[in-house]
């Protein structure tokens, strides 16, 4: 892993997501968006440091109980190299799980 500079892009997405139900208690979902980088010591009202470039995600939700859903969701950004952090070999990508809870 190649160490990271804090002047590096930070990279971040924008995504809209449609679901669907197979089944009563579990609904997948897919989704596209806007994948984008900035420099963290951009001066303010300076936007030629911003790039973007395309994402894509999908995941489900998953009814637990009446109360709780459990949440397993996937994304991949689609940035040329040279708007990468760290190592520009590596395509950002993430792995989310979570937990609902309704009190």
């Amino acid at each position: 892993m190649a160490p990271t500079d804090a002047k590096d892009p930070v990279p971040g997405v924008v995504t809209a997501k449609y679901g669907f139900k197979i089944a009563r208690d579990f609904m997948p979902y897919v989704g596209t968006g806007l994948a984008y980088t900035f420099q963290p010591d951009m001066k303010t009202g300076d936007i030629s440091k911003i790039k973007t470039g395309v994402a894509a995600q999908f995941g489900f939700n998953y009814l637990l109980g009446s109360n709780s859903t459990l949440k397993l969701d996937y994304k991949y950004l689609s940035l040329s190299p040279e708007q990468l952090r760290g190592d520009s070999r590596a395509t950002p990508q993430s792995l989310g799980i979570g937990l609902d809870i309704k009190f």
